[in-house]
């Protein structure tokens, strides 16, 4: 049966989950944000803190030498690396390898940075020839943004991994645990940090990626945040939303001018000393750093972007009890009242995501007011699979709010 099992992995790992890249504004195919010229290769192995799914290293097909390396923490409910892969391939196809362990949603945030840890030196253990951990970056989304920074000082602190260069790379940032306000005020030196935040992003509270770029001590000519915005062209809509870094959601030009294109820069600044990258990486709003092809939004990139919708409108908030630096106010603490309740996407053909219901009961109605599903959720971000009802409006009630769901053909 293990064997079995093991070629189902095989099998889905090959075939790489297609995505199609869309949209009328072309990918690059030149420069940083293209693809290289390595072939990417992997190895599975299950990490020993936690079984319950496979971890991979992707490296060059053609690596002589142990490569700068990146630790790839994805978001809640990324179990599999496929959400990310056309960022992974794009990594690996420039010379560098890749590690990517999976953290189950249903665990204690705690013991998720635990599992992540062990398996990242599972993986550094038992891969020497293709880590270098002399030259390494961590890049986060979502859940993982948050969590880079605790994981990542313990790395760079105790083990002295990235003594040869080291970065931080978080997209739609989570809350951050583990990381103590004077480890913040003394990051280890010669780290660089980019931080994406996505104008549309109804899930994470801006004030969580304004708040830890503030903090660290990380200088400010080796750190930038960078303000995306959504776009339209012609009939094709951009969405700068939180699960833009996941490519299973959508995958374009964004994808490749944004995220890619910096975190590309970024590696050739840090792991190869290249200087000229800089203007790319972390320019501070050079114009090579923020321009963008006709059909995208120009970026907006600052070390003091403030923060531009109150908290009503995240579904997980800066004040929440669930954050751990919530008294590290980033502005004037704002009296408003706020929702704890969110869901993505509002039209779908099979699944939602419910954020922010801990241990919240809900409901869902169909037209005719009729209950059709009902059960609780254990997580701060849980799926509700949809594929059992027929295409139609449906009403989820939970944490007191009430929100139209549209289930597609």
């Amino acid at each position: 049966m293990k064997c079995l099992v093991f070629g189902l992995l095989m099998l889905m790992h090959g075939s790489c989950f297609a995505q199609y890249f869309t949209g009328p504004v072309p990918a690059p195919v030149m420069g940083y944000g293209s693809f290289g010229t390595h072939a990417v290769d992997s190895v599975l192995f299950v990490n020993p803190a936690d079984s319950t799914f496979v971890s991979f290293v992707y490296f060059p097909k053609d690596i002589s030498a142990p490569a700068p390396t990146v630790f790839f923490l994805g978001g809640n409910g990324a179990n599999t690396p496929y959400g990310y892969r056309p960022f992974i391939n794009l990594i690996v196809s420039k010379g560098y390898s890749v590690v990517f362990v999976p953290s189950p949603t249903s665990q204690p945030t705690l013991t998720r940075y635990h599992n992540l840890n062990t398996g990242f030196r599972y993986a550094v253990k038992n891969y020497p020839r293709l880590i270098d951990t002399t030259r390494i970056g961590f890049v986060g989304h979502s859940f993982g943004g948050g969590a880079s920074f605790a994981i990542a000082y313990d790395f760079f602190k105790h083990d002295n991994w990235g003594s040869n260069g080291r970065f931080i790379v978080t997209s739609a940032q989570w809350y951050s645990y583990a990381i103590s306000q004077q480890q913040l005020e003394n990051y280890p030196e010669n780290t660089r940090l980019l931080s994406f935040i996505y104008d549309e992003d109804a899930v994470c509270d801006h004030r969580m990626a304004i708040d830890i770029f503030r903090n660290i001590s990380i200088p400010k000519e080796e750190k930038d945040m960078v303000y995306i915005r959504s776009s339209d062209a012609g009939n094709y809509a951009y969405d700068a939303n939180h699960v833009a870094p996941n490519t299973l959601h959508c995958y374009d030009a964004m994808d490749h001018y944004t995220l890619f294109r910096m975190t590309d820069a970024l590696m050739d600044l840090v792991f190869h000393g290249n200087e000229s990258a800089r203007k790319v990486a972390l320019g501070n709003g050079h114009v090579l750093q923020i321009s963008m092809p006709v059909g995208l939004a120009e970026l907006e990139i600052s070390d003091t972007i403030s923060v531009r919708r109150s908290e009503s409108y995240y579904g997980y908030n800066y004040s929440s009890y669930r954050n751990p630096r919530r008294n590290y106010h980033v502005e004037e603490p704002m009296i408003v009242p706020w929702i704890s309740v969110a869901v993505h996407p509002a039209k779908t053909q099979d699944s939602i995501i419910v954020y922010g219901a801990e241990g919240t009961a809900f409901t869902l109605e169909n037209a005719l007011g009729e209950q059709v599903l009902s059960g609780t959720l254990p997580t701060c971000e849980e799926t509700i699979d949809l594929t059992p009802l027929i295409p139609a409006v449906y009403i989820l009630n939970c944490g007191g709010e009430r929100m139209k769901i549209i289930r597609q053909y």
